[in-house]
């Protein structure tokens, strides 16, 4: 049996997707950058501001792009999770300021866009050249 397809049914059995893996990798290799002497980084930043709002857009994109993955929610705040260490990760390597409140504000949109990508669905039909869109509410 090919690699390949060992892999494929390894992370199949184990809940898992390769697209889950490849950001999983990625923010691993950033997290290994080294750090530069000069990276400013705060715990005391504030709560407000614009570099929030763009922290909370681009968790919402990375946690509705995740959810829609699969259909889960955890899985989608698990990729702005991902997300924002990775970026906090980068800011700490001198590019930027990193922030406990920009990953947590990363985090919290991440949940807003997860729960929003979790009832969509794409469905593409390449013979009829159409794709359709729904979305699908449970109360429970």
């Amino acid at each position: 049996m090919p690699f390949r397809r060992r892999l494929t049914n390894f992370l199949a059995d184990h809940g898992l997707t390769a697209a889950t893996v490849c950001v999983a990798g990625a923010a691993i290799v950033a997290s290994c950058m080294p750090l530069d002497a000069n990276a400013k980084c705060t715990a005391n930043d504030a709560w407000r501001g614009p570099d929030k709002t763009q922290h909370a857009q681009g968790g919402a994109l990375a946690g509705f792009v995740g959810s829609m993955n699969n259909g889960s929610f955890a899985e989608g705040v698990a990729w702005a999770a991902i997300v924002g260490a990775g970026k906090e990760a980068l800011d700490a390597t001198g590019s930027g300021t990193c922030s406990l409140q920009d990953f947590l504000v990363t985090v919290a949109g991440g949940a807003l866009g997860a729960g929003l990508g979790k009832g969509l669905y794409l469905t593409f039909d390449p013979r009829a050249k159409s794709a359709q869109i729904s979305y699908t509410l449970t109360f429970r």
